[in-house]
């Protein structure tokens, strides 16, 4: 398919991730900038969204999803943060990948 389709899957996790991101992570952006930390409860709130596994099959936690929903949710998380979303980038496709293939 091209790069331009998005499955259900891809679309669903976009627009739960951009939900997300506008209710729970906006609200808190400038203090997080002004204390220079991402706060546990937005890290927790990624985590029980299934946003820090996108790839990670669902028997062991993730929600087993594609490479390219995980790009997806990287894009909408920096629409509302930059820091978060790198923080999000880096378990994706580092951390996760090393349990996935190693």
């Amino acid at each position: 398919a091209p790069l331009n389709v998005f499955t259900e899957d891809e679309v669903a996790i976009r627009e739960a991730v951009s939900k997300f991101a506008k209710e729970e992570i906006a609200p808190k952006v400038l203090d997080m900038d002004r204390d220079a930390k991402i706060y546990p409860e937005v890290l927790t709130g990624l985590f029980e969204q299934g946003f820090m596994g996108i790839e990670i099959p669902q028997e062991h936690g993730g929600t087993g999803s594609s490479f390219t929903a995980a790009c997806l949710m990287i894009e909408e998380l920096a629409k509302v943060d930059a820091a978060v979303s790198v923080c999000a980038d880096v378990q994706n496709t580092l951390v996760n990948n090393v349990f996935r293939f190693y």
